[in-house]
């Protein structure tokens, strides 16, 4: 197959995702790197802030892949705007079909990294997995292509596949960073040395990636101790979200094991 190296980018967005691939881009020096938002003082900032070239400065437009850093909810919109002028148009959403892209370019494909982007943090995109999909083989050549030159790994899934992985990613990453973030807001307050419990916490998430189908669950939901439940709850009176949470948890835990 005939090799056809692009050399401009064009990052549609100034977030989390278009800060690291951005950064990961200019490393690579393989390609000149544009950017373009909805805000222009935004971009005129972001692209200063990344040492990027604004995309209003390019003259030719023309043999460029867009990548569209931007929320769901304005892939469709952007897609519109920039797929007929697009050699390749990507996505990275975890649930937006590729045929949103398909239907305005001929070449386009999902890059879905499996990492939790924000403006805060450049991630280290050498360490992170992208989910890929493409409409046809040139677009799957020139995907695999970008990857390959930030020195990421990828994985092909398709739609379905995709869609499934994202909900586990939002419940395991998203679900369990929003626990984690009322439980050290009560143990601050309670003036409890959470570091002790660093060895309990990293046992429990190793059990994910083992043969472990809920057999070694324990605590007071399993036993059904009413008294140590009604106990916790007391303590938590002036924390109603982690509360109402413990309770949500508790009467899983007990409709599970309880018969």
């Amino acid at each position: 197959m005939q090799r056809h190296q692009l050399e401009k980018i064009v990052i549609i967005g100034t977030g989390g995702i278009a800060t690291s691939f951005a950064a990961a881009f200019i490393k690579s020096k393989k390609y000149s790197v544009y950017a373009v938002g909805s805000d222009v003082e935004k971009t005129e900032e972001f692209c200063k802030k990344n040492k990027l070239i604004n995309y209003k400065e390019l003259e030719v437009k023309k043999d460029l892949i867009f990548l569209l850093a931007v929320p769901d909810s304005q892939i469709e919109f952007c897609a519109r705007k920039y797929g007929k002028i697009a050699k390749l148009l990507v996505h990275f959403s975890g649930t937006t079909s590729l045929e949103t892209l398909k239907i305005n370019s001929v070449n386009a494909a999902v890059c879905w990294p499996l990492e939790s982007f924000s403006k805060n943090k450049k991630i280290n995109l050498t360490k992170v997995i992208c989910a890929v999909d493409s409409s046809n083989e040139f677009a799957s050549h020139l995907i695999i292509e970008l990857i390959r030159s930030l020195n990421s790994k990828y994985v092909f899934l398709n739609n379905e596949e995709r869609v499934k992985l994202h909900l586990t990613a939002v419940v395991l990453n998203n679900f369990m960073y929003h626990l984690f973030t009322l439980i050290k807001e009560w143990t601050k307050n309670e003036k409890i040395n959470s570091t002790l419990l660093k060895g309990l916490f990293k046992n429990t998430i190793s059990s994910f990636y083992t043969d472990d189908k809920g057999e070694n669950q324990t605590g007071p939901a399993k036993r059904k101790d009413e008294e140590i439940i009604e106990r916790h709850l007391n303590l938590l009176k002036d924390y109603p979200e982690l509360k109402s949470i413990y309770k949500l948890f508790t009467q899983s835990i007990m409709q599970k094991y309880i018969h």
